[in-house]
């Protein structure tokens, strides 16, 4: 259960993504909390199993459950990060790109990945479809 083990693993540490989550774990202890299965869905219904839970429990909401996002398809949708989060994730994101060694890696990552020919008949074909939408009046949302 690669999941469960992750979440501990990092509760454990005192370093969860989630404070709401943490706070409470070094609170009340590791003992006062369960992690249990509520449905084994196959890969092609995970989605739509984990949204169904995620609505059908409300644990979204802060005086029911810990689950910070309220959708399984895009976690962030309807988050909002404060303005000291998102000036740590600007901060972060340019130091990131300070690294001339990064830099040359990552280029070298573009090149090669142009050099294979599906990955170029997959990027024609996306910006075909962009440029259709753009003819039939359709906006990229």
């Amino acid at each position: 259960m690669p999941q469960k083990a992750e979440h501990w693993r990092s509760l454990r540490a005192g370093k969860h993504a989630s404070p709401y989550l943490q706070r409470a774990w070094s609170k009340y202890g590791g003992g006062s909390f369960v992690f249990s299965v509520v449905e084994a869905a196959p890969e092609l219904r995970l989605l739509g199993a984990e949204q169904y839970w995620l609505d059908f429990t409300g644990c979204c909401n802060p005086e029911v459950g810990f689950n910070m996002a309220a959708s399984a398809v895009s976690p962030m949708k309807g988050r909002k990060l404060s303005t000291e989060g998102r000036a740590r994730a600007s901060a972060a994101k340019f130091k990131m790109w300070e690294d001339s060694a990064r830099r040359k890696r990552m280029a070298a990552v573009q090149r090669d990945l142009w050099k294979d020919p599906a990955h170029r008949a997959k990027v024609a074909a996306t910006k075909a479809g962009l440029g259709l939408k753009k003819q039939q009046g359709v906006q990229n949302v």
